[in-house]
């Protein structure tokens, strides 16, 4: 729903935006979705199905933009740690909707912050 909305306000595809206002300025090259022709498909891994088969890069689907999807590497993910915390590219504001609970304990604008099992 958000990734339509982006683009309504936009008026741009949300991949767009996203390269333009975030990847960009951040200086992520190999951020994407796998469905773009600037990413380069030979530098990114895939899953396995049971079958120890390759699954299939996520198709250019619509639906798939807002919920996720995206690919990345080592390099970008460390530009986006540095981006999130230069003032500059995200506000304290912005970061305390992202990073804690708008209302305690619900996930609101927060990032999932699931626990995994422990050993």
């Amino acid at each position: 729903m958000l990734a339509a909305i982006v683009e309504i306000v936009s008026g741009q595809p949300f991949e767009n935006f996203l390269l333009e206002n975030i990847f960009t300025p951040c200086d992520m090259e190999n951020t994407g979705y796998p469905w773009e022709e600037r990413i380069d498909k030979n530098h990114f891994a895939t899953g396995y199905d049971k079958n120890r088969l390759p699954l299939a890069a996520q198709d250019d689907v619509w639906a798939a933009r807002g919920p996720g999807n995206l690919i990345t590497n080592v390099e970008d993910l460390y530009l986006w740690t540095k981006a999130i915390q230069n003032e500059k590219f995200m506000s304290e504001e912005i970061k305390n909707k992202i990073f804690y609970d708008y209302i305690p304990g619900k996930e609101t604008y927060s990032w999932n912050k699931a626990k995994t099992l422990e050993n």
